[in-house]
């Protein structure tokens, strides 16, 4: 028992940063060159601007959820989620009666794991997990929501048009971001009704996707079409990774804070130990 409530908190983040973090192996971390992708012939600039109006603007959100982790552990917990955007996101984990066994926070540049059942932490800089690349905690907030976005525009809105082009293919529309980072490729898929369905991300030269995001359960809220439920799978480490989250009863634009105070006696763990967590090993009683 004690083991799997870190695991579950390792995953979550490195499912957080799976639309970043895949291209480790394709980009030089010491280099960020941005390229530009010539829009493809059939490119829909009225739908790009339909996508851009589902996208509207918000302050913060909080709700309950629960978190589904497979692969060689099969996990399944309640969460609390709240975010400020542009400034956190963060989950705490509840699996047994309400009561918090760990949380994970990210904030504009940096990333707690706190592990209350083994009174263990990790505090680390965003850096450390997204390897140099142009991401921030507002694509992470984008990713969970189920928002498109390019990295240097952000949330894909009507100021942001041009940033994107959409094309269509049997009322399957795919949006590409116009730029990108070298050495990886992401695209967004929606449906002929503008909802969106898939963030895929393909590290260049991979004959297949190394991270998808698959959304379902999209409701039309006060922040404008939000995913209720996301299915993350990919690789990390060797080890596959499936991770589900779905939201109840989100609650927009209340006060809401992230606590990232460290508990006296906690034991500091270092951003290294997370691949030998991820691989499993024998769970505690």
């Amino acid at each position: 028992m004690k083991k799997y409530i870190l695991i579950i908190a390792i995953a979550l983040q490195a499912a957080a940063l799976a639309a970043c973090g895949s291209a480790k192996k394709a980009v030089n971390p010491d280099s960020t060159t941005i390229t530009t992708t010539p829009a493809a012939p059939g490119s829909d600039s009225k739908r790009a601007q339909m996508i851009a109006s589902t996208f509207g603007a918000w302050q913060s959100m909080q709700c309950n959820g629960t978190l589904s982790l497979g692969g060689k552990k099969s996990i399944s917990s309640s969460v609390n989620v709240r975010m400020q955007r542009d400034k956190f996101i963060s989950i705490s984990l509840r699996p047994i009666l309400g009561i918090e066994v760990g949380r994970m926070v990210f904030t504009g540049d940096s990333v707690y794991i706190i592990d209350k059942v083994h009174r263990q932490y990790i505090a680390e800089n965003v850096d450390v997990f997204i390897n140099g690349l142009p991401a921030n905690v507002s694509t992470l907030q984008d990713i969970f929501l189920g928002r498109a976005f390019t990295l240097e525009g952000g949330t894909f809105n009507q100021s942001g048009v041009n940033n994107a082009v959409a094309s269509v293919n049997n009322n399957v529309v795919t949006l590409t971001p116009v730029k990108t980072v070298k050495g990886f490729a992401y695209d967004f898929k929606f449906d002929d009704k503008n909802i969106i369905k898939a963030l895929t991300v393909t590290p260049e030269g991979a004959k297949e996707t190394t991270y998808q995001v698959d959304y379902s359960d999209v409701r039309k809220t006060v922040a404008g079409n939000v995913a209720h439920t996301l299915s993350i799978e990919g690789t990390m480490k060797g080890n596959a990774l499936k991770l589900k989250l779905s939201y109840n009863n989100i609650s927009w634009n209340q006060n809401v804070t992230a606590d990232t105070t460290i508990p006296s006696g906690y034991k500091r763990m270092t951003a290294d130990k997370l691949d030998s967590l991820l691989g499993g090993g024998d769970d505690e009683k």
